[in-house]
Formats: structure tokens, sequence, C-alpha cells
């Protein structure tokens, strides 16, 4: 099994698959070198910005299973494609495809998003309805707001949690030692 990224967790860190692609890219090829110069015989490999890209795309599919679903430009498979504006002054000159999205590309050089066939973002513009989006995302948040009191006073009505006013964590709860 190969590699993959996932960009689903964004609670740690943030949701934008070029910065993954190049901190990858570049804490593999460091850690790689580190270890040749000080004499491992077993240092790996250099990654290459084609490894990487299929990281992103090809190997996330295959390891979700979806592989015979999605993850590649293949007639019968859902279209998820996403072209990039070279002309952008980050990425202008562009000599070579592959390198110039892993190395230097970000979400600002996105112009067309195609989901399962579906045109979201053209020309630099997201077909969203941004006033829709915003509601649906504070309802969600009022949402999670009550559930996280609702498992609060279920714990401490249980006794598993205690409160205790000194308590850092966010809810106010300490675990029993």
């Amino acid at each position: 099994m190969r590699p993959a990224f996932s960009i689903d967790n964004g609670t740690s860190h943030g949701t934008d698959p070029f910065t993954e692609m190049r901190v990858a890219f570049n804490v593999q090829r460091a850690m790689a070198t580190y270890r040749k110069v000080n004499g491992d015989s077993k240092a790996p490999a250099l990654v290459n910005v084609r490894d990487v890209l299929e990281f992103a795309t090809i190997s996330g599919a295959a390891n979700a299973g979806l592989l015979s679903k999605t993850g590649t430009i293949t007639p019968g498979k859902e279209a998820d494609i996403v072209t990039i504006r070279t002309d952008d002054i980050n990425l202008y000159p562009s000599n070579h495809a592959i390198g110039t999205v892993v190395g230097a590309a970000d979400i600002r050089n996105i112009d067309t998003v195609i989901i399962g066939g579906k045109v979201r973002k053209f020309r630099g513009k997201m077909g969203v309805n941004m006033e829709k989006l915003r509601q649906l995302v504070d309802e969600s948040r009022k949402n999670a707001e009550r559930v996280v009191v609702v498992l609060k006073n279920h714990a401490h009505r249980s006794g598993v949690m205690q409160q205790s006013p000194s308590a850092r964590h966010p809810f106010g709860w300490n675990h029993p030692s």
C-alpha cells in the first residue's frame, strides 16, 4: 500500500492539500538526506514530486477503497478535477507541471473545480451560495454546542467527570485520577 494524504483533520492542522504536499516533500527529503549524510546505509530514497502528487490523489482513493470509483480520470469514474492557473506570479513561468503543483501552487491558484461531474468553482469564482453556507455552518455549530452541553451534563450526573473550578480543560472538566 502506498502512502496517502488526508486533509480531513482540520482540528490539528489546516486543510490545504498543496501545503500538505509541499511539507511532506521537503520533510521527507530533509530526513532522508540527514540519515544518508550521517552514514545510515538504510536511508530511504528521496521522494519525487510525481510520488507526492500520487499520494495526494490516486493513493488516497486506493487507501480509502474508492479507486474503482474515483482517483483517476477514467471513463465511468466520478470526475473530480482541479485546474490551476499557472500565469499567477507564484507559478509563472511553469516549466515542470507536477513540480509546480507540488512545490509552489496554493489554493489561490485554483481556477476550476469539478466534483462528481458538477462544476463547483469556475474562473476562480465559487458556485456556492455563501449566505446559505454560512447559515448551515452556524446551525451546525449551534447543534454541536448543544451536544457538548448534553454530554457534559450526562458526564457530571454519571460521575465520570468531576468539575473543578481550577480546571484548564475548555469545558471545565477534570478526569478523575
